[in-house]
């Protein structure tokens, strides 16, 4: 009889100072008359909490809320939602309404299938809509996501709330200049709150008052009118279906000012090695504000070798490599690659390109044309 199993083992655990949580697994297909009677005997028994699991993912905000409240009782009760239908933070939020007082969620969301409650969702929704303290270091959640990212090999989609790459992101010209204005116009959660950084992009939806602010960023003085030169041609870019990137926006501004771009690093040499039982190699020659320098690296194959390489030449240089992208813009082994990079630098983010047949070579000049804006910028 599973009820008489189930006091067992919780006596059992106790006895041997365990803290036990009684978890129903599928708790959300189960009558609940059959639920109240487990709680009861792993209450009798002395669990520490009951955990009602959505294991499939099949409730809703308002089923969800009313289970918990008839399953309210003295033993505290915990919620595990899972997302198949997307509504594992809406679930558990509703849970925490009814009187749930545990949260079993992972970091990004991870978990079988479509995955488990995102713990970043999760906080923020309990702080910011319910009005709830959580005990967390909330400024530390998009850097744990990161770290969760770059171990498990799973990508954070760009447009995942709280931690993408989106979100907090501006281009149309109406939402940029509300934010401007006042942020939260467009900006539910404010992007300390989690660690994150208000961010402007390029693209044919910007508007002018982005443009205006990404150019002084860049440690640019320009006339209105020479701005709205600026943004004509970004915005036919744009319209042209590029990628308008910050190392762009860099020479079209210096070309509106009649200044030639400044190239503080040129590459002279690049050789990459790679083979069967081999270790990938590369070696390069680097002009650095008129020094010549001579560096080689080692990688995972000739991209990661050649790269390392410049790494080590402008080691002087304060910078991570934030994304690396590759994009096949025809077909055949003889195909051309875009290379779209980003690079951070003291807070800074960067996004150059590079293009052509040799990836190795397109690859290093993405990061050559990235360096160069990071460079010019710490000189103004």
């Amino acid at each position: 009889d599973i009820l008489k199993s189930v006091g067992r083992l919780v006596e059992y655990c106790k006895k041997h100072g365990v803290t036990v949580d009684l978890c129903t697994e599928d708790g959300s297909r189960t009558d609940v008359s059959y639920l109240k009677q487990v709680l009861a005997a792993g209450r009798d028994a002395g669990c520490d909490r009951f955990t009602l699991a959505d294991t499939v993912g099949v409730l809703t905000p308002s089923s969800t809320l009313q289970l918990f409240r008839e399953m309210q009782n003295k033993t505290p009760l915990g919620v595990h939602c899972h997302d198949d239908h997307g509504l594992a933070t809406a679930n558990t939020l509703a849970a925490v309404e009814g009187g749930a007082r545990i949260v079993d969620v992972t970091v990004n969301g991870l978990g079988e299938r479509a995955g488990n409650a995102p713990l970043e969702e999760v906080a923020v929704g309990l702080k910011t809509l319910l009005k709830m303290k959580t005990g967390l270091r909330m400024d530390k959640i998009l850097e744990v996501s990161k770290l969760v990212e770059e171990y498990s090999n799973v990508p954070v989609p760009p447009n995942k709330a709280v931690v993408g790459e989106n979100a907090f992101t501006h281009e149309a010209g109406i939402h940029v200049d509300g934010i401007l204005k006042k942020p939260e116009t467009y900006e539910p959660i404010k992007p300390e709150l989690v660690g994150a950084k208000r961010r402007f992009v390029l693209g044919k939806h910007v508007g002018f008052k982005a443009v205006k602010k990404l150019v002084a960023e860049e440690g640019l003085k320009m006339t209105d009118q020479q701005l709205k030169e600026v943004y004509a041609q970004i915005k036919y870019l744009g319209d042209k279906g590029k990628r308008v990137t910050s190392v762009d926006l860099e020479s079209i501004a210096l070309s509106v000012l009649g200044e030639k771009k400044q190239k503080a690093l040129r590459m002279e040499e690049l050789v990459a090695i790679a083979g069967n039982r081999f270790t990938p190699t590369a070696s390069v020659k680097v002009n650095l504000g008129g020094k010549e320098i001579v560096s080689s690296g080692v990688g995972t194959g000739p991209v990661d070798a050649a790269i390392a390489a410049l790494r080590a030449a402008t080691k002087d240089v304060p910078f991570e490599l934030a994304e690396y992208h590759v994009d096949s813009v025809s077909g055949g082994t003889d195909a051309v690659v875009r290379i779209l990079v980003k690079l951070k630098s003291r807070e800074k983010i960067v996004t150059a390109e590079g293009a052509g047949a040799d990836i190795v070579l397109a690859s290093v000049d993405a990061m050559v044309n990235g360096l160069n804006t990071i460079l010019n910028h710490d000189k103004k």
